[in-house]
């Protein structure tokens, strides 16, 4: 019986010391990797938590370029991201529209708020003009398609989209062909501006909306800035760091964005294609100080979510989330499609100096939807550098 109560002692004791010798490693590695953190160099930047929007910074990657001391750093570092995790969460909470939040009139709150007007604050005032005047260019964005935009990202998630692909199931074509007309008749929606000092907003869906899109079982809000949310988010983001004076780094978007910051060196922009059925980087175009830069792709590199491609006729149609508002399609005349807009110093959202409204993200978003929807030209001279690659020579760029 002693035998095996000191037997059980040993056991315990050695338990405690390999829990000990674990919590020691443990802090050493945490010190350790502190102080690599602290380092001169570029580093990602993690948002702060969010209770009441767990998931606001999952789409995107903020890397910013540290100078100075260690403690220097740490403290850069704190601002900086003290900084970005509030713009972003901000821009998050504004433009969600299906959840509402406490201290925020947002898309959410139009969306219920059933014809009624909002007081929604400058920022969404400006975002929802600019989105709506977007929208009535007819060229493949539509803030009112919330519910055609849903049901596609219903096929793309699924495990074996191809079964329910419209190519191969005449319901799931009917059904999107049915919701992008829905969304595409101007006489179901009104959105009002007034002119007053609130920036105040109505947004009005008709009956008849109504009721048909119950007959499709389309319960999705109406209002939704889809395609072009996370420019609006970035536009908002980048002027929060400007006005702070962090200018050194860049942030990425899942969706395809890049928005380089003004004192950014050294950044490289991909451009993708196949070499034969391997997706791969056919070019690299270097950063040139503040840009934006869209890519959109008909194709998913390695386990990417929402691509596939279905086999039809001896042809390979490309499924992908750039589906054009116009009529559902995911038809395409690239593989991929890029545009840059090189910023002068200072430009930035609502930097014109006749006092209009200026969104570097949204306008080159918007850039690269119109073309590849079909609305407008790769080569229209209008200040954008503009590449992209043919679905007929999968492994060659065109300027």
């Amino acid at each position: 019986m002693k035998k095996e109560i000191w037997n059980k002692k040993n056991i315990i004791r050695a338990i405690l010391f390999a829990i000990a010798f674990i919590t020691a490693i443990t802090a050493f590695t945490k010190g350790v990797l502190s102080l690599s953190d602290n380092k001169e160099g570029y580093r990602t930047i993690d948002a702060s938590a969010a209770q009441d929007a767990l998931l606001y910074a999952n789409d995107f990657t903020f890397t910013y370029n540290f100078t100075g001391s260690s403690r220097q750093i740490r403290e850069l570092k704190g601002a900086v991201r003290e900084i970005y995790s509030g713009a972003l969460l901000r821009a998050y909470k504004l433009l969600d529209p299906k959840n509402t939040y406490d201290g925020y009139y947002n898309l959410a709150t139009l969306n219920i708020a059933d014809g009624n007007p909002v007081a929604v604050g400058k920022d969404l005032y400006s975002i929802l003009e600019d989105a709506y005047d977007k929208t009535l260019a007819d060229a493949g964005f539509n803030m009112f398609a919330g519910a055609l935009y849903d049901y596609v990202n219903s096929i793309l998630i699924l495990e074996d989209p191809a079964e329910f692909d419209p190519e191969n199931d005449p319901e799931t074509a009917g059904h999107i062909a049915a919701l992008a007309e829905l969304a595409a008749n101007p006489e179901y929606f009104s959105l009002r501006f007034y002119d007053d000092p609130d920036f105040t907003v109505s947004f009005t869906v008709s009956d008849e909306y109504r009721r048909k899109a119950a007959e499709l079982e389309a319960e999705e809000p109406v209002l939704n800035l889809n395609l072009l949310k996370d420019a609006y988010m970035l536009d908002i983001v980048v002027n929060a760091l400007d006005e702070a004076g962090y200018t050194d780094g860049y942030i990425s978007s899942k969706s395809g964005l890049t928005y380089a910051l003004s004192e950014q060196k050294g950044l490289e922009y991909c451009i993708y294609g196949l070499n034969g059925n391997i997706p791969a980087i056919l070019e690299t175009l270097p950063n040139k100080g503040r840009t934006v830069y869209s890519t959109f792709k008909a194709f998913g590199l390695g386990n990417e979510s929402l691509y596939y491609t279905v086999e039809k006729n001896g042809r390979t149609l490309y499924r992908h989330p750039y589906i054009s508002a116009l009529d559902g399609s995911f038809d395409v005349r690239y593989l991929s499609l890029g545009s840059i807009l090189y910023l002068m110093p200072g430009q930035s959202d609502g930097g014109n100096k006749d006092g209009s409204t200026y969104r570097p993200a949204a306008d080159t978003v918007f850039r690269n939807l119109r073309i590849w929807a079909g609305a407008d030209s790769a080569s229209a001279d209008d200040g954008f550098e503009t590449f992209c690659v043919p679905l007929d020579r999968t492994d060659t760029v065109i300027r």
